[in-house]
């Protein structure tokens, strides 16, 4: 079986190669298409790992949030205190799976889902908003959160739906951008793509929605942050290439409750499934929340 993560590096490889011409011979055309790219996640399916986890879980349903189903699972009773598992840009409900038994240990009852246009969720395309509003519905089906734990731009997204009235009393976040330029610069790179192009990608979320990215990004509510949250753990790889670890130093200055837990040659993704990484983030939580 052909790993998809070949397959995603592979197409990288080939947009890297092939944008600059584009860009170069039909740059309203080249830059139109850059935009679907930045809204349009990869959808990876679930291993046989993924599927017998998912089938322990208690239950599974779906809610509506911005007109698409979101799929939701849930391990433990409704009487257990809940923390949301968020993944990030292209990934799954199952790409915070290891957190699953360290925090039923803990007493918790686990909840996670697949974001807008990501796993058996609805949509091809979506953005930081719509994943916020996401996590805001299902914490209001849900009865609240006690915890998040958001990885990349799930973390963000969470961050965003406090502002949205989420009300958890902890979140973690995990490679999580906290600084919307560098998201545009770090998109043109992938692509190979110029200066102008990150600038109509600015222009065009600007005129889509209605405000700059900076403006929903954690630092222009970090004090929002700082009066609601009991305690934020803000987890970072210093050599993560997808989200420079700048995002976590400005995210750690700002909110004055966070706290920093830095590693070293983890990367973006497999920080996740690091055993040492998942018991500090576990222990944070049950700590923060009175609950371990």
């Amino acid at each position: 079986m052909i790993n998809p993560k070949l397959i995603k590096k592979g197409v990288e490889g080939v947009i890297k190669r092939i944008y600059p011409l584009a860009e170069n011979y039909a740059p309203n055309t080249a830059r139109r298409f850059a935009m679907k790219l930045f809204s349009t996640p990869i959808k990876f399916k679930n291993s046989e790992g993924d599927l017998r986890c998912l089938a322990q879980a208690n239950r599974n349903f779906t809610i509506s949030a911005d007109g698409k189903s979101i799929k939701v699972y849930v391990w433990g009773e409704d009487s257990e205190p809940a923390v949301l598992l968020m993944h990030g840009w292209s990934g799954k409900a199952m790409q915070l799976k290891k957190f699953i038994s360290p925090l039923r240990e803990k007493g918790f009852r686990v909840v996670a889902i697949d974001g807008p246009a990501h796993g058996d969720s609805s949509g091809r395309r979506t953005h930081l908003l719509e994943f916020a509003t996401a996590i805001t519905e299902v914490g209001k089906s849900i009865g609240g959160f006690k915890a998040v734990i958001g990885h990349s731009m799930g973390g963000t997204g969470t961050l965003l739906s406090i502002k949205y009235g989420l009300r958890p009393d902890v979140v973690v976040t995990v490679g999580a951008p906290s600084v919307g330029e560098w998201i545009f610069d770090a998109f043109a790179k992938k692509i190979n793509a110029t200066e102008v192009t990150g600038k109509y990608l600015k222009d065009q979320v600007r005129s889509k929605f209605g405000v700059d990215l900076e403006e929903v990004m954690p630092l222009a509510f970090s004090d929002l942050l700082d009066s609601t949250l009991s305690g934020m753990l803000v987890v970072h790889d210093r050599k993560d290439k997808e989200a420079v670890f700048r995002h976590a130093e400005c995210l750690v200055d700002a909110v004055q409750k966070s706290e920093l837990l830095d590693t070293k040659g983890l990367g973006h993704a497999r920080i996740l499934k690091n055993e040492g990484v998942v018991k500090k983030i576990v222990e944070f939580v049950a700590e923060k929340s009175k609950l371990g």
